[in-house]
């Protein structure tokens, strides 16, 4: 991508930002001059997974028609969108200028209650939209929040991705929710109760939860709860009473401010706010003793960023359509050096949540140094995530360059065991992702497992029988990280299942784990690799096709495993 390149009736004119799936740029109307921001995602930046880049050109696709529905002025405008002849999808938007609320609290400090509330009704207005037609927006945070100047208005509030809407149930809506691997759904910091448990009904009043927790950062500067990890927040999300907000600053925040922010904390649906509608009445009829005025507001941004709401420069012909020098929107090529394949970058990953698990980096370290993985391009990239951190024994030392094709599967000696065990020709670099899922995952009966399955952030309880599924020869390991609701394996007489974990809450099963050394050569055997578990683990032997007592996932937990699989109060049964 370069400057004069055309999508749509839009013309690159210089880059505003780069992620790991697409970029934004920069663009003029080439008829109009009128200045738009163009939010790019080409193919080959989704990876070598069809489906899975599917999926996320569908979320794309679906944040650019939800948007474009909304006729509120404080809902970020779409002017269009489509796909280039190259397969690069791409939306056109308004191009704002001012901050989001994130890094304007960041960089100037909480604001004052009058102000707040200004922010908040707006937000309201364009939410209430939303809810009328049936969407929910699911990600409602101060990044998403942005204050700017609109013609001669300040502190004028757009809401931004609209990508994870969903509809209200009974709305009348087709269900378009996606499962997106990789594509966490919601912000912990932000998160409602009903949202991290996995519930599946999930009405406006999430959203509404979520504005409680912007208005508390506003008020405060902090988020309603703190945690050594994101797993720590979302459960204090689930289980712990906010702290009223006057307590976490010295600034006055009037009481009826206070309970009202309170209200939408409310870990039950029920005790919030009905919709934003009514919480917009609310806000306005609070009596706050000040006004957050006009004039205030343009004082206030000519004051402390006055460079951040500068008019544009008038559109000028040239600049859009001529190509110029433009800083680099992505490492240069390496002579001699291959791009990162999917395999290598697994590698690393696993590499890096095995420095966790050995304590050789925080949670909060974890985290930065996966997205890196994700966003990198070549395999030195991934080294130096890797090089200051202790050797690890063998594959996971270091990143290898791209393996070559691997041997067909050796065939099962003789008398392996049981029936299952006999390999099955599965490719060998095929991994397996459950992440961000909401409402539980199971599979049963005959399936193909990956050599990998990773599960991250699973909601609602997990449950894989492998008594009918296809291993592949020698090890298929599952790795288990941060899941909500316990988790069951359950695998036929025979099969070798090595089992360990680390910051299991509600206790670890392994009186299925097998004895001794995994069997070498062809056999499938299991390797079962816990991180930051809710709800408990148990792995269970049963022949195929024999029946198994089914409560509500795993179901020979005790109480104490099983009480978060269907929400918090009770056992689901």
């Amino acid at each position: 991508m370069e400057p004069g390149r055309k999508y749509g009736s839009y013309v690159l004119v210089d880059p505003l930002g780069k992620g790991g799936m697409g970029q934004v740029w920069r663009a003029r109307h080439e008829m109009l001059g009128r200045v738009a921001a163009v939010k790019l995602i080409r193919w080959e930046m989704l990876g070598a997974d069809e489906e899975r880049a599917r999926q996320f050109l569908r979320r794309f696709e679906r944040e650019a028609r939800a948007t474009s529905r909304f006729r509120s002025p404080h809902t970020v405008a779409v002017y269009d969108y489509g796909v280039a002849a190259d397969g690069t999808f791409y939306y056109a938007m308004e191009l704002l200028e001012g901050l989001n609320l994130e890094e304007l609290v960041r960089r100037h400090g909480p604001v004052p209650p009058e102000r707040a509330v200004h922010f908040l009704a707006q937000a309201c207005d364009s939410l209430a939209e939303a809810h009328a037609q049936g969407l929910i927006h699911r990600d409602v945070k101060p990044a998403n929040l942005y204050a700017c100047r609109l013609g001669l208005q300040h502190d004028f509030i757009k809401v931004l991705d609209f990508g994870l809407v969903k509809p209200i149930p009974g709305s009348g809506l087709l269900e378009t929710s996606l499962t997106i691997d990789g594509t966490a759904l919601g912000s912990p910091a932000f998160m409602p109760p009903e949202v991290a448990e996995g519930k599946r009904t999930i009405d406006a009043r999430a959203d509404l939860y979520a504005l409680g927790c912007v208005a508390y950062w506003l008020l405060t500067g902090q988020y309603v709860f703190d945690g050594d990890s994101p797993l720590h927040v979302i459960a204090r999300h689930l289980t712990a009473a906010p702290p009223p907000p006057s307590s976490r600053t010295t600034a006055p925040i009037p009481p009826a401010l206070e309970s009202l922010v309170l209200e939408c904390l409310g870990k039950d649906p029920a005790g919030r706010p009905a919709g934003a509608r009514e919480l917009l009445q609310r806000l306005r009829g609070l009596d706050l003793g000040a006004a957050w005025t006009p004039e205030r507001a343009e004082a206030w941004w000519a004051e402390h960023e006055p460079d951040a709401v500068r008019p544009a420069p008038p559109a000028d012909e040239s600049e859009a359509t001529a190509p110029r020098p433009s800083p680099p929107v992505g490492p240069a090529p390496r002579p001699g050096e291959r791009r990162v394949s999917e395999a290598q970058r697994e590698r690393a990953i696993e590499a890096l949540q095995e420095q966790y698990v050995q304590s050789h980096i925080d949670a909060t370290e974890l985290g930065r140094r996966v997205r890196l993985a994700e966003s990198a391009v070549y395999p030195s990239d991934l080294d130096r995530l890797l090089a200051d951190l202790p050797e690890l024994p063998g594959a996971l030392a270091r990143v290898e360059p791209a393996a070559a094709p691997s041997p067909p599967a050796v065939a099962t000696p003789a008398g392996a065991g049981h029936p299952m065990l006999a390999p099955v020709e599965v490719p060998v670099d095929e991994s397996g992702w459950y992440v961000a899922v909401f409402g539980g995952k199971e599979r049963k009966g005959e399936w193909y497992a990956p050599r990998t399955i990773r599960m991250a952030g699973v909601f609602g309880g997990v449950r894989l029988d492998f008594r009918e599924a296809k291993l592949q020869p020698g090890m298929t390991t599952i790795q288990a990280l941060a899941t909500f609701g316990g988790c069951e394996i359950v695998v036929p007489p025979g099969l070798h299942v090595d089992i360990n974990g680390v910051a299991i809450f509600g206790g670890f099963d392994e009186s299925a784990g097998s004895s001794g050394p995994p069997p070498s050569g062809a056999t499938p055997w299991l390797r079962i690799r816990g991180l930051a578990m809710f709800g408990g683990v148990e792995v269970r032997v049963a022949e195929p096709g024999a029946t198994l007592e089914r409560g509500h996932g795993p179901p020979r937990l005790p109480p104490r495993r099983r009480r978060r699989l269907h929400g918090r109060g009770g056992e689901g049964e």
